[in-house]
């Protein structure tokens, strides 16, 4: 029984070490991921506006075909001239 408890014994110590050494990369973790907040803030900021800009130019865009097409649709539509055909002597088919 004494030897078990050694072993158990043995077990607590190992596995509050562990949970240590767990604790402290933790920490580094937590640490490198404020400092990734902080530095891909900006430019995570400036891809934003970026798309938001395209988005924007790809909308206006999409209003004036819209404009234009509407502007065809309500045109009378015209009649397209048939060519005649002349045979060699000048005379129309």
């Amino acid at each position: 029984m004494g030897d078990h408890m050694i072993h158990l014994r043995q077990n607590v110590v190992d596995a509050g070490a562990a949970f240590n050494s767990h604790q402290t990369s933790l920490e580094q973790l937590k640490r490198r991921v404020r400092a990734l907040r902080r530095n891909v803030s900006r430019p995570l900021r400036a891809v934003t506006w970026l798309v938001t800009l395209i988005l924007i130019w790809i909308g206006l865009s999409q209003l004036a075909i819209v404009r234009w097409g509407i502007g065809l649709w309500q045109r009378r539509p015209q009649q397209a001239e048939v060519p005649k055909h002349t045979d060699s002597d000048g005379t129309a088919r």
